[in-house]
């Protein structure tokens, strides 16, 4: 196998890098690798976004799905939506490798490959189900029926966090009294969803090694969402018990995955982050919290948490983060620094790694991580080695819709370092955007701030289009 892609949504790279000791064999994948956090697509995108993203080295506007909806049907997102001849499992099979997908999210109905792909969309909310892609049983295109004789069992049943209900409260009740949020939420809040975070992975574990043995590929790439879905409910919890419980789950998975399949290279990555609430507006007022949190109203606040009362009426207490961790790790990866790295690049970086040219519309990168025996086939692809040069935006509407202004920008523009020109008050909440380098007051001169370029942001509210209008 010439590579192994390990795709764990929302895999904070901090959680990682903090507890090395809990996770040796990810630990041992950074030490002989290059690794990183990288920026992934949030602010009005969501996960299905970022990974059909990497299956096409496409930008979300440019494949159709954003915030988890193609744009021609307004619904989840089917292979057939941005399946061509240049999507990574075409574009592979096609150089003559074979391939091998394991319930990658939006990868149902299957696609004809060189290969297979097990598809089957995992679904954890109490509404928005599609029952033509969602399903615990593997799916497999008809001429790969076969294969099922080799795959054992389903993936279990997913635990529900407690409700408000669960406590005998509510959200009228809070809002009078929020306090009673902070003694309701423990540290093991959530923590059943553990056994279901091994089982889960369990079932791709034995499924994944038994097809190996019988169907041998060049690239298998599997997926898991329940990491992302057992953080939003933890991540109040600043000690992260149960997350580091799942991280040491995800580590053993790992090594005995690893261990059987012996891959020549190995990718770990995950679509982005995750943050809490509180993170994002670090010790601020509720009023502050109130005109800058769009969904502030939906919020229990106190100064110790934010809690989201949604998905399935749990408490939410975390939100999607720009920075995915990403670690490239083998025989065809030297150890380096990664530059700049974008969503975009995986893309370019399997097909490099695979020695095929990538395609000219494609605009991610590749970066000279690779080992000395390897030849950069794709060297016109390779990120430049420039600074950033710092940029200023002016702050022309409240803090959340200037968020998407900002994250906007932040697309188009991957050579520039963002720095804020706007409200005193919301400095922190800015600085706490992952996106944003620095921030001045609006009472200083713009001459007595050194930034290369100056751009006031029109937004028009009704086509949600965003322009921005270089003043300097």
């Amino acid at each position: 196998m010439k590579l192994l892609v390990i795709g764990i949504d929302a895999l904070m790279p901090e959680l990682v890098y903090n507890n090395l000791d809990l996770c040796p064999n990810i630990a041992r994948l950074i030490e002989t690798g290059t690794s990183g956090a990288y920026s992934g697509y949030i602010y009005g995108h969501g996960s299905r976004d970022n990974w059909i993203s990497m299956y096409t080295g496409l930008e979300p506007e440019v494949h159709g799905t954003v915030l988890n909806r193609f744009k021609e049907t307004n619904r989840m997102p089917r292979s057939t939506d941005y399946n061509d001849e240049n999507t990574i499992w075409n574009i592979i099979s096609k150089h003559h490798y074979k391939v091998g997908f394991w319930k990658g999210l939006s990868t149902t109905p299957p696609q004809s490959v060189n290969g297979y792909i097990v598809a089957g969309e995992p679904h954890y909310e109490n509404e928005g189900y599609d029952a033509e892609i969602v399903s615990r049983k593997p799916i497999l295109i008809d001429d790969k029926q076969y294969l099922l004789q080799f795959i054992k069992g389903e993936e279990p049943i997913h635990p529900e966090p407690k409700a408000l209900k669960d406590f005998g409260y509510t959200f009228e009740g809070l809002k009078g009294n929020p306090q009673l949020i902070d003694n309701l939420l423990e540290p093991s809040y959530f923590e059943e969803a553990l056994d279901f975070f091994e089982k889960n992975l369990d079932f791709r574990l034995q499924n994944m090694i038994s097809v190996q043995k019988k169907e041998p590929v060049d690239l298998m790439w599997m997926y898991d969402a329940v990491f992302d879905y057992i953080a939003h409910f933890q991540m109040f919890d600043t000690g992260h018990q149960v997350l580091k419980k799942a991280l040491s789950i995800l580590d053993k998975f790992i090594g005995k995955l690893i261990g059987e399949l012996n891959p020549k290279n190995i990718l770990l990555l995950s679509d982005h982050g995750q943050k809490s609430y509180r993170e994002i507006f670090p010790d601020l007022s509720n009023e502050i919290v109130e005109e800058a949190f769009g969904l502030a109203k939906q919020c229990i606040i106190t100064k110790q948490n934010i809690v989201l009362i949604g998905r399935m009426e749990g408490l939410l207490s975390g939100l999607h983060s720009l920075n995915g961790i990403i670690c490239f790790s083998g025989e065809a990866f030297a150890q380096a620094k990664l530059q700049n790295f974008r969503t975009i690049d995986i893309y370019s970086m399997i097909l490099e790694l695979f020695n095929i040219e990538i395609p000219s519309n494609r605009k991610g990168y590749i970066q000279n991580i690779f080992s000395k025996e390897h030849a950069i086939k794709n060297k016109a692809k390779i990120i430049p080695n420039c600074p950033k040069q710092p940029v200023l935006l002016i702050q022309s509407e409240e803090v959340s819709e200037f968020n998407r202004a900002i994250n906007e920008f932040y697309k188009q523009n991957r050579f520039k370092s963002i720095y804020v020109y706007g409200e005193k008050r919301y400095k922190e909440v800015f600085l706490a955007n992952d996106q944003v380098d620095g921030f001045y007051p609006n009472d200083i001169n713009f001459s007595d701030i050194d930034c290369h370029e100056i751009y006031a942001v029109y937004h028009n509210h009704v086509t949600k289009n965003i322009q921005f209008i270089r003043v300097r």
